[in-house]
């Protein structure tokens, strides 16, 4: 889906002082929150962040179960798993 849109969004902020955090990061989820109505609703699996993990099943839409048989045959002990990770077991 998100190949035939007209623009994708993605928010990267930068701050230095770890006590800033809940202010960033609570000002990017209301920003997100703002232009929600806007959005097409797909996930692009390289702006989710790490937080953000139960999307993943969202982003690989109807090739989910594929992904998961491929992973199970090919990477059984899930050692490419430092990723948007499909585990084995799906």
């Amino acid at each position: 889906p998100h190949r035939n849109v007209t623009y994708a969004m993605n928010v990267h902020g930068r701050w230095l002082e770890a006590a800033d955090d809940a202010r960033c990061v609570g000002w990017a989820r209301e920003f997100f929150a703002a232009v929600a109505p806007y959005a097409a609703g797909s996930v692009y699996i390289n702006f989710l962040t790490q937080d953000e993990g139960a999307r993943i099943h969202e982003a690989y839409g109807s090739n989910w179960d594929r992904l998961v048989q491929v992973k199970q045959r090919y990477d059984p002990d899930n050692l490419f798993r430092f990723n948007h990770n499909i585990a084995p077991a799906g």
